[in-house]
């Protein structure tokens, strides 16, 4: 940690010599120029929804370390920004990313697309399985309800969670089983696993797990999706 610091002062002090010798301003305002690349070095202002990208920061013609830049965003929930410049693009909009060196400060306007095909899909699994899981150990058991404050049963969970996305599923636990359209080696995040030939549903999270409102002597838990045997899977997803 110590060396890592004295590497950080010494290229300080070697960028700010080297900006002396080439007679610029330290302090000049406006002379902070700032380029957002992808991973793949292409400039790029435009990028979709889950991506992340890169800022590098130039004084003149000499990049700078991030570590000596503090950026910040203008609109968090389109995209953030960390202490080292990392951008990560979150929804469709526009968030102006400003980066400032000593007294300098350049700005670019960055605007990020919707995810579209496959990716929009994978970006609506996960957000759905995130939302599930958040009512984990929270959520009550409770046969016929249908709310996802005071409980709900199985059918009503999955019911509840999939409708804040617009996705319509069956209420009822046994027309689960009737819309059976894939095989395990199908089975994605976000899918849903029927037991007992539609007596109980759950949603799929990934490595084998599902999370559901398992009963009332248990509530919404996470469980190995062979706790019970499924008999079939769902995909709402397409």
């Amino acid at each position: 940690m110590k060396t890592r610091s004295v590497f950080k002062a010494f290229m300080f002090c070697l960028t700010m010599a080297m900006l002396l010798c080439f007679s610029i301003p330290v302090f000049a305002a406006g002379s902070v120029k700032m380029t957002v690349k992808t991973k793949c070095t292409t400039v790029k202002k435009t990028v979709t929804a889950g991506s992340s990208t890169v800022c590098n920061v130039e004084y003149g013609d000499i990049a700078l370390m991030n570590d000596y830049v503090t950026f910040k965003t203008s609109k968090s929930s389109v995209a953030t920004v960390s202490k080292k410049g990392v951008i990560s693009a979150k929804k469709a909009g526009t968030a102006v990313i400003t980066a400032k060196f000593g007294k300098s400060s350049a700005k670019v306007s960055l605007t990020v697309k919707a995810a579209k095909g496959s990716a929009a899909k994978t970006a609506l699994r996960k957000k759905i399985v995130s939302y599930a899981k958040h009512f984990v150990g929270i959520l009550p058991y409770k046969w016929a309800g249908n709310s996802l404050k005071t409980g709900t049963d199985c059918s009503g969970f999955v019911y509840l969670i999939f409708k804040k996305y617009g996705i319509h599923t069956p209420r009822s636990a046994s027309e689960f089983q009737k819309l059976s359209n894939i095989k395990y080696k199908d089975l994605q995040v976000g899918d849903v696993v029927v037991y007992k030939n539609g007596g109980h549903v759950a949603i799929y999270i990934g490595n084998d797990k599902v999370v559901h409102a398992k009963g009332s002597d248990y509530g919404t838990v996470i469980d190995s999706m062979w706790y019970g045997k499924p008999t079939g899977y769902v995909s709402f997803i397409k």
